[in-house]
C-alpha cells in the first residue's frame, strides 16, 4: 500500500510540474472591456497587440503569441472576463512583463474601447499561475497581514513573502513549505 501511495505522489507532483511547466509562457491581463460579444482569438489577439504597443512594447510580433482568449470567471462579476495570453517564446513575455509599469499611462481609446467613465480604466498583467500555484498565493496572502510580512507576490511560479523593503525574500513552491515556515513562526524561540 505505501508503495502505490508513494508512487501516486509521485505521478502527481509530475502532473504539477507539467502543468506549472506550461503556463511558464502566459500572462493574464484583467481590466480589458469586450469590445464584442463573443470575441474570437484573433479579435483578443489584436487587442492584446493593441495593449503592448500602447504599453511602449513595440517588438513582440503576432508570431510571438500563440493564442490569447478570454476566461470566464470563477464567481459571478461584474468585470470583464480576464484574458489568458500565451507566447511562443518566454522573452515576449519577459518584456511585456517588464513593461507592466507603463501600464497606468494605457488610456481606453488606444485600445478602440469607449467608455462613459475613462477614469475608471485600470488594466493589470498578471503571470498566469497553475491552479496549485494560485492556490498557494492565496493562502500566502492570507497569512500575509496575520504573520507580519508587508510583501507577498509570485514570481517565476514561486511564491515570495518579506516583512520589510530590507529583509531577505522567503520563496516558496508548496502548501508544505508554507505550513512549515507558520509552524516555525509559531514556535517559541
Amino acid at each position: 500500500m505505501e508503495t502505490i501511495s508513494k508512487k501516486c505522489d509521485e505521478i502527481t507532483e509530475a502532473i504539477n510540474a507539467a502543468e506549472v511547466y506550461s503556463y511558464k509562457y502566459n500572462i493574464k491581463i484583467l481590466g480589458v472591456p469586450q469590445i464584442e460579444e463573443k470575441e474570437s482569438a484573433e479579435s483578443t489577439v489584436d487587442l492584446c497587440m493593441e495593449l503592448f504597443s500602447a504599453m511602449g512594447v513595440n517588438d513582440v510580433s503576432l508570431q510571438d503569441i500563440d493564442i490569447a482568449h478570454r476566461v470566464s470567471s470563477r464567481r459571478p462579476s461584474s468585470h470583464p472576463n480576464a484574458i489568458v495570453c500565451k507566447f511562443v517564446r518566454r522573452l515576449a513575455k519577459e518584456k511585456i512583463m517588464a513593461a507592466r509599469k507603463q501600464l497606468s499611462n494605457v488610456k481606453p481609446d488606444q485600445l478602440g474601447i469607449e467608455m462613459a467613465f475613462p477614469s475608471s480604466f485600470r488594466v493589470r498583467v498578471f503571470d498566469h499561475l497553475a491552479p496549485c500555484t494560485q492556490t498557494l498565493l492565496t493562502e500566502a496572502k492570507k497569512i500575509q497581514a496575520s504573520h507580519g510580512f508587508k510583501f507577498c507576490w509570485a514570481r517565476n511560479n514561486q511564491i515570495c513573502l518579506r516583512r520589510t523593503e530590507n529583509s531577505r525574500i522567503i520563496r516558496l513552491k508548496t502548501l508544505q513549505e508554507l505550513t512549515n515556515l507558520i509552524e516555525k513562526e509559531a514556535a517559541p524561540r
